[in-house]
């Protein structure tokens, strides 16, 4: 994935064409992201065409294992925030009852 920065939108127009059969696996999402966001900062993505900007996020979207529409929602984030970064769901608990105090009270009992 490291050689892909500096590809023409030609010559990744070929890499697809030649590459149709294989599928490609990133090792993780940060490391995937982080390469997105480099290859978009390399091609300077947001002063393409329109053609050539579709050609980059087929490239990225068959590179890195990720779909379209998860590909336009990375580049959506990384024009709104310079920069793509990885989210966390906050997941929700159950509110404590009990202290520490009360447990070991209710371990000596």
């Amino acid at each position: 994935m490291e050689k892909l920065e500096g590809l023409t939108p030609e010559r990744m127009t070929e890499f697809l064409s030649g590459s149709a059969g294989i599928d490609f696996v990133g090792q993780s999402r940060v490391e995937k992201y982080a390469w997105v966001q480099s290859i978009l900062v390399e091609q300077e993505y947001f002063r393409l065409g329109k053609k050539q900007r579709g050609v980059v996020r087929a490239l990225l979207a068959k590179v890195a294992g990720i779909s379209l529409p998860q590909i336009a929602r990375l580049i959506r984030s990384y024009r709104q925030d310079g920069e793509i970064r990885v989210h966390t769901g906050a997941r929700r608990q159950f509110p404590v009852k009990y202290t520490t105090e009360d447990l070991e009270l209710l371990i000596e009992v």
